[in-house]
């Protein structure tokens, strides 16, 4: 019986980190389309990823932001939110930073997956945010994807 309960909250388990995943696709995908849009929908707004609108995402030192990529969309009752930043640190301690900086900032790691790329998944109350980081040749590349429900 005992092992029964045990594969039981295993199943549980996986499936809420396998709908968290969805939603962490969700939101590189839709980054992936807003990124690549060429003009505003009626009813859609776009700005420049400002960091006073995700105060609570720090900016790990060393890092700059590539500002012709940024941007923000705001479609309804979502609001979504890429910023793309570049600088000569080690990936590893980049993501080690983000481990430790995200939950003094309220943040929850749900997964974290490292390969060639580091992906790591952080939720927050009705926000969920993707940061992507990658070691290139001469800089180390952080993109950081947010999300947040806006109402409803």
């Amino acid at each position: 019986m005992q092992y029964r309960g045990a594969l039981h909250q295993q199943k549980k388990s996986r499936i809420k980190v396998g709908r968290l995943l969805v939603i962490g696709l969700l939101v590189f995908l839709v980054g992936c389309a807003t990124s690549q849009t060429a003009g505003n929908k009626p009813g859609e707004t776009t700005t420049d990823l400002a960091v006073s609108e995700f105060q609570d995402i720090p900016i790990a030192p060393g890092l700059k932001r590539d500002e012709s990529k940024a941007v923000e969309v705001q479609t309804g009752e979502f609001k979504t939110g890429i910023g793309l930043y570049k600088g000569r640190v080690e990936a590893r301690s980049l993501a080690d930073y983000y481990k430790g900086i995200m939950p003094t900032r309220g943040w929850t790691l749900v997964a974290d997956f490292s390969a060639k790329r580091t992906i790591q998944v952080y939720t927050k109350e009705k926000r969920i945010c993707v940061l992507l980081i990658e070691e290139g040749l001469y800089y180390t590349h952080l993109e950081i994807r947010t999300s947040e429900l806006v109402s409803g």
